[in-house]
């Protein structure tokens, strides 16, 4: 029913913006609020007759869209499709362990929040975006700093709120803690203990780049939620062959596209790695695939009205993911992306380039070969870097670290998942497995404490590499001397 209900949203918005005139576009979308970024350049820079020219093929593609999904849905819906419900069992004994690690994340999003001061691109998030009408918010990509999903949630959820900023922070708060609800749900089937994978989910959410935007009023923490949300899918899927899973699967892909299109990082990992599977197992798996084109379909109806009132060019033309002309080949670009991926790397054990070897660990994966799940993870974890390097050497453009926290995210799970590996495997004493009950907490008990006491040095300049709580005082000192 509510895929029936968007797509006649999306058929009667299409109709209307095609038989409007460019004039009373413009009209009716500053008459929605007038007041929002560079305004007075808008008809000029962004929403032109070239661009009104080019939303009528969008929206005639959307109208087709629309119609092949009412379609979808009708039949669907006449099957009883409509009327399955998702469940998950949910054993009690683990709800003791998932309440603790809450509690933990909470406790350590109040620690981070007191100690950061807001940065300019959450002010500009919060008020040029998420302040502004709805259909404004998810029309106008006037930079990259509009995480559209995102913003759109954040000016819904609260629109009487004044101070956006701070409902921004609540917002990804709640992202933050269904992040770490994963990883305790995964580690707690890696290891087989809900104890394990709380402590587990514990140490993974002191990771700095994953701590230090759950309380920022950014999107990056809902786009490691739908990447998180699309490995755990992905696996499910690839393990039961239930087609609930890739529904699950191509909502995240939607989700992450609409909350930055640099999700592409993320979720081409997974179609390299679908192909790899079709090779190893000898499996095609075309209900993935399928998925897949229906998630496509999904990414472009969202973009829609960005498409159609902000144009192509705003997305994959402004400067942020350009070539970078000053390098005058891939050749020279390459040399470039290796010195600089390695301060990349630093992030992901908080700061410190002298365990970066680290992130070679989760190769070894793919030689556990009584492990399924980690032969898989091995795959994919390949996969994900070999694809990112691939997207960046043909862009000839490197994203900002923080775009890569969901890279930063999985590897550092699989750097656990190795240790776990390799531990639980070592001689029982006195019929205890000291390796799993003893030394892998260990393992994780210093990683935690080394995140603790790095996370709140790092929080002064690396989160936007400017240290926003000097530039307040030094604000403050200035107005004392007016």
């Amino acid at each position: 029913m509510l895929l029936m209900v968007a797509c006649a949203v999306v058929a009667v918005g299409g109709v209307c913006y095609l038989v409007a005139g460019y004039g009373n576009l413009v009209h009716w979308y500053c008459g929605l609020n007038s007041h929002f970024y560079n305004s007075s350049k808008w008809a000029s820079d962004f929403f032109t007759p070239g661009i009104k020219s080019d939303g009528n093929m969008y929206c005639l593609i959307g109208i087709a869209l629309a119609a092949t999904g009412s379609r979808y849905a009708i039949r669907s819906y006449g099957r009883g499709a409509d009327r399955k419900v998702l469940t998950r069992h949910v054993e009690l004994a683990a709800l003791l362990p998932l309440a603790l690690c809450i509690t933990f994340a909470t406790c350590a999003w109040l620690w981070g929040n007191k100690m950061s001061a807001p940065a300019f691109d959450e002010v500009f998030s919060a008020y040029k975006a998420a302040g502004i009408h709805p259909f404004q918010c998810i029309s106008y990509y006037m930079l990259p700093n509009n995480h559209i999903l995102y913003n759109l949630l954040n000016g819904l959820l609260f629109h009487g709120a004044t101070d956006k900023v701070s409902t921004g922070r609540l917002l990804s708060l709640a992202f933050y803690l269904a992040v770490v609800t994963c990883m305790f749900s995964w580690f707690r089937r890696v290891t087989g203990s809900a104890w394990l994978g709380a402590l587990t989910a514990m140490a993974l959410s002191l990771q700095f780049m994953v701590w230090g935007f759950s309380f920022q009023a950014r999107g990056y923490e809902l786009c490691l939620l739908c990447s998180w949300g699309l490995l755990m899918s992905l696996f499910a899927y690839v393990e039961t062959k239930q087609k609930k899973w890739l529904y699950i699967n191509a909502l995240c892909i939607v989700a992450g596209y609409v909350c930055m299109p640099s999700f592409l990082y993320f979720h081409a990992g997974q179609l390299l790695f679908m192909l790899l599977y079709r090779v190893v197992y000898k499996e095609i798996a075309l209900d993935f695939w399928k998925c897949q084109v229906i998630a496509a379909a999904g990414i472009f109806i969202c973009y829609l009205p960005a498409l159609c009132f902000s144009g192509l060019q705003s997305i994959v033309q402004n400067k942020y993911v350009t070539p970078m002309d000053h390098y005058h080949n891939r050749y020279d670009f390459t040399v470039w992306m290796v010195q600089q991926t390695q301060l990349y790397f630093t992030h992901l054990f908080s700061g410190n380039s002298y365990i970066v070897p680290l992130l070679l660990l989760p190769f070894t994966l793919l030689l556990s070969k009584k492990s399924r799940r980690n032969v898989l993870f091995g795959m994919f974890y390949l996969c994900l870097w070999v694809v990112y390097f691939i997207i960046v050497i043909a862009m000839k453009h490197m994203p900002f670290e923080r775009n890569l926290i969901a890279h930063y995210s999985i590897t550092l799970a699989g750097v656990f998942m190795v240790a776990y590996w390799i531990l639980s495997m070592l001689p029982r004493v006195r019929k205890i497995n000291a390796g799993k009950w003893v030394l892998f907490p260990a393992v994780l008990s210093l990683t935690a404490i080394h995140f603790l006491r790095t996370n709140e040095l790092l929080l002064t300049d690396t989160l936007y590499e400017i240290n926003m709580n000097a530039v307040y005082k030094a604000t403050e000192q200035g107005i004392d001397m007016l």
